[in-house]
């Protein structure tokens, strides 16, 4: 993914205000392949500012990059924080922090499990 293509993701958002928060994660996703966390990062935490469901799986991308940078408190604390998200509870994401072990299994889905986050 280069620079231009993650750009014009951002601009596809703006053209498409209903689906600009799963366009927004796209482009998050895109910055952070050409190369660019940090602009990844600040349209992730845009994405949380602005709440509901889209701030949920823009928390889990935010813990993923952490996770990926060795940033692992970090990625903990927006995980603690994603635990806590109102969309969470109301079943919009489909993750459970609760069983989140490592950055290995950051994106497994489990049930039944009440073990604690780490750290």
């Amino acid at each position: 993914m280069t620079v231009d293509e993650a750009a014009a993701l951002e601009a596809e958002a703006e053209e498409h205000p209903e689906e600009r928060g799963e366009i927004l994660l796209e482009a998050a996703a895109a910055w952070r392949r050409a190369g660019r966390a940090e602009r990844a990062s600040e349209l992730l935490a845009e994405l949380v500012a602005a709440g509901g469901e889209d701030a949920c799986y823009a928390r889990f991308e935010l813990a993923e990059g952490y996770f990926e940078d060795g940033a692992v408190g970090e990625a903990y604390a927006e995980l603690t924080a994603l635990s806590r998200e109102a969309a969470l509870n109301d079943g919009h994401c489909r993750w459970q922090p609760s069983c989140w072990r490592s950055a290995e299994t950051l994106k497994m889905r489990c049930s039944g499990t009440t073990a604690p986050l780490p750290g």
